[in-house]
């Protein structure tokens, strides 16, 4: 979507704002890419790890509950995840 397209180019010009980055998640998964939805998150909880309480990590784990525990994007997603917050 529109929104999308500009929410990617404001993070290009920010890729410091941790809001932004976050907004182009939702935007992302909400336009049903997911697994692009889940690597700007799991960069967010890697730069930004304890941001808005933790709003990155906490929306990850809605979407892979969404997803269900054994979809393979999940299974993925978990194994960044883990790695990013156990390295």
């Amino acid at each position: 979507s529109g929104e999308t397209e500009g929410l990617r180019r404001q993070a290009q010009e920010n890729p410091n704002n941790p809001q932004i980055r976050f907004d182009l998640a939702l935007a992302l998964y909400g336009d049903g890419l997911t697994e692009g939805a889940i690597e700007t998150l799991v960069d967010l909880v890697k730069t930004h790890p304890s941001w808005n309480e933790e709003s990155a990590r906490t929306q990850l784990l809605k979407i892979f509950d969404a997803l269900g525990h054994a979809d393979p994007i999940t299974v993925e997603g978990r194994r960044k995840l883990s790695a990013v917050l156990f390295s």
